[in-house]
């Protein structure tokens, strides 16, 4: 059997459904039900629109590129963080970790679970399949090409501030205000990097591996030393 790029979506999607109960309800049980609820929606919406905008992977552009793409934006995004927001790479990364409840006692699970699970599922539900839903109800195209159309960007912005206001009911519930509004910035502009990925490239897996390599270096899956490599620790 070939495993095309749909197939590998339903796969992910279906190991994240089961994933999710056993994992995170241990931290909390509404945030488990609500990641696997996100998990099962996501299942039917791509069974049931087969002609969406937006691919899991586009077969012709290789995985080391995607992986190398995502690098790049991972990089431009803490650049920009640091002239916009707030200065200090670590700065930037303490703020995104801020923003990842801990699971349990076992830090290599918590650090898997919102390194790597929490990433992929909150990008094809919020990134991938809203974007593409909404889209197509308002009659927006997703390309670079149509990114001089102010409807376009008025969807990504609200997208993003969907995701930043689920992130403050989900996962900063009982912090100040004062302590979550830089937050939640941060979560903001990482989603507008987000969208933009998958405007740019029309499909799911650059956006997947840039929140997934951001989440990582933010919870110390990916040790912060490799960005001594790149030149981006200030």
């Amino acid at each position: 059997m070939k495993w095309d790029s749909t197939r590998i979506e339903i796969l992910v999607l279906v190991i994240l459904s089961v994933l999710f109960p056993f994992l995170i309800t241990n931290y909390s049980n509404s945030l488990g039900s609500f990641y696997s609820i996100l998990s099962v929606i996501s299942i039917g919406y791509l069974l049931l629109d087969s002609k969406r905008d937006i691919q899991f992977k586009n077969p012709s552009n290789s995985w080391i590129t995607s992986a190398l793409i995502a690098l790049v934006a991972i990089g431009l995004f803490l650049v920009l963080s640091n002239l916009i927001i707030i200065p200090g790479t670590q700065s930037v990364l303490k703020l995104l970790g801020a923003s990842s409840p801990i699971l349990s006692n076992n830090v290599l699970i918590n650090k898997i679970v919102f390194g790597i699970l929490v990433p992929i599922g909150e990008t094809l539900f919020f990134f991938v399949y809203l974007f593409d839903l909404l889209a197509s109800l308002f009659n927006i195209e997703i390309n670079k090409q149509n990114l001089k159309n102010p409807k376009l960007w008025l969807l990504i912005v609200s997208i993003a501030f969907v995701f930043m206001f689920y992130h403050l009911q989900a996962k900063l519930a009982g912090v100040p205000l004062e302590q979550a509004v830089p937050i939640l910035v941060v979560v903001w502009f990482m989603a507008i990097f987000s969208l933009l990925l998958v405007t740019w490239f029309k499909e799911a897996v650059q956006a997947i591996l840039f929140h997934c390599g951001l989440n990582s270096l933010a919870i110390g899956l990916i040790p912060f030393a490799i960005l001594n490599s790149m030149g981006l620790v200030s």
